[in-house]
């Protein structure tokens, strides 16, 4: 493994394949990869192309899902998010990418902090491999902060929103 790439092409076949825990060690670099219930669900698609949903749960039960996303729309929540939920909860990242917070720069984010999410509108893009997969909501939420930068690297587990249920 000389390289990033080689990194990702790895991780791109444990997640295509039905192993659930993967532990690689070569020279000095060792990787170990497990399959875990992940909030959230991916959308990958190329430019244009519709594809399947993949619901991210454990690895027993991977199946990928048909779905016919629309146009999300989001609204402003009309009360403070402390009002809705005590309880603070996390979006993890599915999967290691480039964390992207709109789909072009100088666009509207899909989720800024305080906005309300309907379930299965689009959180977020992660970039992986030159494919565009999107983030959706697991259930109606308000956004309490979005905690990576845009065009930032997240790896698999890494926290990308936090967030009270509606």
């Amino acid at each position: 493994m000389n390289n990033k790439q080689d990194i990702l092409d790895i991780i791109s076949v444990f997640e295509s394949g039905n192993t659930a825990y993967m532990k690689l060690e070569t020279g000095d670099v060792s990787i170990e990869l497990s399959k875990s219930a992940v909030f959230g669900s991916v959308k990958e698609s190329a430019k244009g192309d519709e594809a399947p949903v993949m619901q991210s749960v454990p690895a027993a039960g991977n199946t990928p899902q048909q779905t016919s996303a629309g146009p999300a729309e989001r609204d402003r929540a009309d009360t403070d998010a402390n009002e809705t939920s005590e309880e603070l909860l996390y979006i993890t990242s599915p999967m290691v990418g480039t964390f992207y917070v709109a789909d072009a720069p100088g666009n509207e984010p899909f989720a800024p902090a305080g906005a309300l999410i309907r379930k299965g509108e689009k959180l977020c893009l992660l970039e992986a491999m030159k494919m565009m997969n999107e983030l959706t909501a697991p259930c109606d939420l308000i956004v309490a902060e979005v905690l990576k930068e845009n065009d930032e690297l997240a790896a698999f587990g890494d926290r990308l929103f936090s967030y009270r249920k509606v």
